[in-house]
């Protein structure tokens, strides 16, 4: 017996991601394209329409021109179909650690907390034995392409271990892979600020403590 593996998938999904986030910026009169332009000795006018030759070359380079392949998820060591993070709008709260039952609930309750006017964080729970003892890289590998989460949370041995159960949060959209250990009970802010575009994920390391865990804000 192993752990199924799928390589190298998430950083062609992150390189996508990115694109995409770029494609959002991508029209006649984009500062982002101008911003790249200037970067690379380019010269093009502070106003107006963009050269054509410009913007493709821009696009050829993000990628922006390429069709998304589609993505097997097959393990590359027993050719086994392998398990994916389920397609949901919600923002997903994986478990990679079956050692401790009480924490696995408790931390479960604590990020889906009521929160103001009754309603609770949008997150879902995923409590399935084929992501058991899977290292962070291995769970990302698992993203479909067509994935549209900002975030994902990860309970792993040290999130079950330590008292405080610091949970792995992973940016999926402005810069795929990023993490950050984060009280479960502060989940529910990084959810919900960035899914309304309210803050970056960069900005909750402000929140971490001497630990470097982001607090309850």
């Amino acid at each position: 017996m192993h752990l199924h593996d799928v390589d190298g998938d998430f950083e062609n999904f992150a390189a996508r991601r990115l694109a995409e986030v770029r494609r959002g910026h991508d029209h006649p009169d984009s500062r982002l394209i101008r911003a790249w332009a200037a970067g690379r000795g380019i010269s093009v006018a502070s106003r107006g329409q963009l050269p054509v030759e410009v913007l493709d070359v821009y696009r050829r380079e993000f990628g922006l021109d390429q069709p998304v392949a589609p993505r097997d998820f097959i393990c590359g060591r027993c050719g086994a179909p392998v398990a994916v993070l389920p397609r949901t709008r919600s923002t997903v709260v994986v478990r990679t650690d079956f050692s401790d039952d009480d924490a696995w609930r408790a931390i479960g309750t604590a990020v889906l907390k009521p929160v103001e006017e009754g309603c609770r964080t949008d997150a879902e729970l995923l409590d399935d034995a084929a992501f058991r003892g899977l290292s962070t890289l291995q769970v990302l590998n698992r993203i479909p392409n067509d994935y549209e989460n900002k975030l994902l949370v990860i309970v792993d041995e040290l999130a079950v271990g330590v008292p405080r159960h610091p949970v792995l949060v992973v940016d999926l959209i402005d810069e795929p892979g990023r993490s950050l250990r984060v009280e479960p009970a502060a989940v529910e802010s990084m959810v919900d600020s960035i899914n309304t575009a309210t803050l970056r994920f960069a900005s909750f390391e402000h929140w971490a403590d001497a630990d470097g865990i982001v607090v309850d804000l």
